[in-house]
């Protein structure tokens, strides 16, 4: 499973997570400690009109494919590698009219 090649986001947004449960008792006292021991990373990629029709393609392919698994993803700018899986069900591509041939979209993958 493999990230396509495609033209680099307009932003990445990286948020730090760490998953926590959470209890709740009756007389409202609260519980709470970590799922995880390690803290993720969350990368948010963002195209404001800039992925052309063939990348959105190519996109779909590559989600249809490698939904539900996990896969190497490169950040463009670090040149860091992370293994990742898409942390969402769909992905969206919007056309607003303006530049007709580049459509807006945003994926987000969560480090595994």
């Amino acid at each position: 499973m493999a990230w396509p090649t495609l033209t680099p986001p307009n932003q990445i947004k990286v948020e730090f997570y760490k998953a926590a449960e959470r209890s709740k008792f009756e007389t409202g006292r609260q519980v709470s400690g970590a799922k995880d021991a390690a803290v993720r990373r969350r990368f948010t990629l963002i195209w404001e009109r800039s992925l052309p029709q063939a990348d959105l393609d190519s996109l779909g392919a590559a989600f249809g494919t490698d939904q539900g698994g996990t896969f190497t993803w490169t950040h463009p700018i670090s040149s860091t590698s992370y293994t990742v899986a898409y942390g969402q069900d769909s992905i969206e591509g919007h056309l607003d009219g303006k530049d007709i041939d580049r459509y807006s979209c945003q994926v987000i993958l969560e480090e595994q």
